[in-house]
């Protein structure tokens, strides 16, 4: 009976830990990074993570970049359709196929960032610090909210997308 009681508090205990611990953006491409620099192909090892991550990363509300940066979902994405272009080998070589796929990734792009925006915390370091004076950190906005696109219309600017 003890030893169950112990194992299920150190379960627990761990679980909490857990809970409260959460990974950024930093920390996640630092572990892909570890993880596949050992590794012949850095690249072929590290960009199915990246996108692995990305992909997760794109339906959260909320983004750590680092403890102190984040991107928050400001409102609601249009509905997607449900139908997704997934890429075949063969797209790199076709340069219609190519344009299309650069076209659709831009577009998603730009959706996201306008529906989100960077939030920015006072760091810890400059709330704390014995170097920087009082007067100035009370006066400074403990956050501030950045939207990632100029336009109020649903859209983000498309001249930022016009590489050609």
């Amino acid at each position: 009976m003890k030893f169950t009681t112990i194992v299920a508090s150190v379960t627990l205990l761990t679980a909490l830990a857990t809970a409260q611990t959460t990974e950024t953006t930093v920390d996640a491409l630092r572990n892909i990074y570890y993880r596949c620099a050992d590794n012949e192909s850095v690249l072929s090892c590290a960009k199915p993570k990246v996108l692995a991550y990305l992909s997760h990363a794109v339906k959260q509300d909320r983004l750590g970049i680092t403890d102190d940066l984040a991107i928050v979902k400001s409102r609601d994405m249009p509905a997607e359709s449900s139908e997704e272009y997934y890429p075949s080998q063969y797209d790199s070589v076709d340069p219609a196929r190519k344009e299309l796929l650069r076209s659709l990734m831009l577009e998603k792009l730009d959706v996201y960032l306008s529906s989100h925006q960077l939030e920015a915390k006072l760091p810890e370091a400059i709330v704390g610090s014995n170097i920087v004076p009082r007067s100035l950190v009370d006066s400074m906005p403990r956050s501030l909210t950045v939207p990632l696109s100029d336009s109020s219309n649903g859209q983000g600017n498309e001249i930022y997308w016009n590489f050609s």
